[in-house]
This record gives C-alpha cells, structure tokens and sequence, in this order.
C-alpha cells in the first residue's frame, strides 16, 4: 500500500532478531552426535557464532540511536498528510458488505486518485484484539516490562 510508513530499520532490526534467536539451535544441531573429546569441526560453530554477536552489536547500537529520537504526537490524525492512512479500513469495509476485494480496491483507489476519498476515522478505531489501534495492551506491556526490569 502506497501510504504505509513502516520504519525499515525497525523491520530489519525485528529479522535480524529472529536469525540472532536461530542461532542456539544451529549450534546444536552443529554439535549433534559428536563423540566425546574435541573435533576439528567444532570450529566451524565460529562461522555461524562470531557473524550473530556482530549483528546483535549492531542492532543494538541502531536501536540505540534511534528508540530515544521517538517521540509520540497527539492528535497526529488531524494533518492532512494522514488522509489516506484508513484507506485499507475503507477497502475492508467495502468487503465486508459484500463487495470483492479487487473491486473494492480499486473503487478506493479511483477515488483518492479523483481527490474524492473521505472516511469517518472514528470508524477506524473499533479495532478491539489485542495490539490493535483499539486495545493496545499497554498496562500489560507495563506490567510484563515491570517484571522484567525487576530481574535486574
């Protein structure tokens, strides 16, 4: 979608994240059915080890850089730049009152491009599953961080 604005670098951080916690599992299975004593192929655990404590020094200091530089802004919505950011709500809804999705898409679509898309924002936010725009979990998020910190 044209309007989507996710931060790469967050993405990027998350998938590295994901291969960082692969690793353990690599090295095992590097490990498995190895007799008892040392063996030459122990050393190829570097070549996947010293790669991932790399990338995680990097992802930290990216994250670093960049969680102390956000900031959120109320009433964010209200700029205009942000018109076309419930465009896919306007397209769901669309099919959820029968319409095809292809259909849909592209009657959303005709009217941005003619200048003539509007949707009631109030709509958007009756999101209710958890993480959503609607439930955003944060005395959870609270909660779990809490606990968390306590272990320090």
């Amino acid at each position: 979608m044209p309007h989507k604005k996710n931060l790469d670098v967050f993405e990027l951080v998350r998938a590295k994240a994901n291969i960082l916690q692969a690793t353990p599992t690599t090295l095992t299975m590097m490990l498995t059915n190895m007799p008892t004593g040392y063996h030459r192929d122990v050393q190829l655990t570097k070549e996947v080890l010293f790669p991932q404590i790399n990338a995680l020094k990097d992802c930290l200091e990216i994250l670093l850089l960049i969680v102390p530089q956000i900031s959120v802004k109320d009433n964010i919505l209200d700029d205009e730049k942000y018109l076309y950011l419930f465009s896919v709500e306007a397209v769901n809804e669309l099919v959820q009152k029968g319409m095809p999705f292809r259909d849909a898409y592209k009657e959303v679509g005709e009217l941005i491009e003619k200048g003539e898309f509007l949707f009631d924002q109030s709509k958007a936010l009756n999101h209710t599953h958890a993480g959503s725009i609607g439930n955003l979990c944060n005395e959870e998020i609270i909660s779990e961080m809490e606990k968390l910190l306590k272990c320090f």
